[in-house]
């Protein structure tokens, strides 16, 4: 599952942090077996996989979707002709 971070009307006592986290969660209680998240405000990308840590990387490092999928959003982007 790729998510990217989108405006939500979040309860008063939940902050976006808690909201990415506990969703990740969520999901990977569900059976998900990778959950990645683009974090545009921060420029920051999180990975979780069940029973391992979570990984927040930059934009720049490479991304692994599946085995024979990778991607690196900011050379991605250029590469589009979006400069951040």
């Amino acid at each position: 599952m790729i998510e990217v971070d989108v405006k939500i009307d979040l309860p008063a006592n939940v902050s976006g942090t808690e909201y990415v986290y506990d969703k990740t969660q969520k999901l990977l209680d569900f059976g998900v077996a990778k959950v990645i998240w683009i974090l545009t405000k921060t420029r920051r990308t999180l990975i979780a996989q069940p029973n391992e840590r979570w990984i927040f990387t930059d934009w720049d490092d490479t991304v692994e979707v599946l085995p024979s999928c990778r991607f690196e959003l900011n050379p991605l982007l250029r590469s589009k002709g979006v400069i951040l």
